[in-house]
């Protein structure tokens, strides 16, 4: 007789829960733009495969904005199109200036500080020190420029010689001579990988 009364107090408990579940989910996400929900825990990360490609059909589904959650079931929203960026990034800049938290060892490290991580009044301060300390190192000036074009003629010139390329040397070699004005030949690797 006990097991008879248990039966339907199980059920009604479990669609108790589950409604209380649909009903939170459902307030929590009622007011974000339209998406699609993907799977729980994964969201609709599984299911991206060119994600700019994946991005333009949703756009053509959903309009110039819409959303999506992630692997952790991180909400991402996406604009599309001049007048609704404009709107968001320039008009509305305000309300649409912070980082998303991150969860990641960066940001352990960090504690949340640096130009990476911060936002907000420190952002701005972190920014101002980084420019006016690149400028004394000739960031923006004409000499920088001149350097850099150096270093894209000589990858060019890499490339056109060997169609498969190891362009690491090229890219490390730029970072260098814009970095610590240090220029290495590409048979001196050496002394790139102490750097």
């Amino acid at each position: 007789m006990d097991a008879y009364y248990s039966y339907p107090l199980l059920i009604s408990s479990i669609v108790l829960l589950l409604t209380w579940v649909v009903f939170n989910w459902w307030s929590q996400n009622r007011k974000l733009p339209p998406g699609l929900w993907g799977i729980p825990f994964l969201g609709y990360f599984p299911f991206l495969s060119q994600t700019h490609e994946d991005f333009n059909k949703m756009h053509k589904i959903y309009g110039n904005v819409f959303s999506f959650r992630t692997i952790s079931g991180d909400l991402i929203v996406i604009i599309n199109g001049l007048k609704t960026i404009k709107d968001v990034l320039v008009n509305r800049a305000d309300e649409f200036d912070g980082r998303p938290l991150q969860s990641n060892l960066i940001a352990w490290f960090s504690d949340g500080l640096g130009i990476a991580q911060e936002e907000g009044e420190a952002w701005v301060h972190h920014r101002k020190f980084f420019l006016q300390t690149s400028k004394k190192f000739g960031f923006g000036k004409l000499e920088m420029e001149e350097r850099i074009h150096d270093e894209i003629k000589q990858m060019m010139e890499i490339l056109r010689k060997e169609k498969n390329a190891n362009l690491h040397f090229s890219v490390a070699h730029a970072v260098t001579s814009v970095s610590y004005l240090k220029f290495y030949s590409a048979k001196n690797l050496t002394g790139i990988r102490h750097l």
